[in-house]
């Protein structure tokens, strides 16, 4: 996906990862190679161990710092 498909999914994902919805690790499975392309496979391994483990706080924190880092508006 081009970087102008990913600003929307990971605008999806960030209020998935907020509400607490665990649709959100479906996506980031469902998206990986996407997601690692924009973000980076370490930030991508990291928001899903912590998905994984219902840290969504955490995981919320990674992805706003990878999407920064990304150069990604919020």
């Amino acid at each position: 996906a081009a970087a102008e498909a990913i600003e929307p999914l990971c605008k999806q994902l960030c209020q998935l990862i907020d509400c607490g919805d665990g649709e959100a690790i479906e996506i980031v499975e469902r998206e990986r190679a996407h997601l690692q392309q924009a973000l980076g496979a370490a930030l991508v391994e990291q928001l899903h161990a912590q998905l994984d483990d219902l840290e969504f706080e955490a995981a919320l924190v990674t992805l706003q710092k990878g999407l920064q880092n990304s150069g990604f508006s919020q």
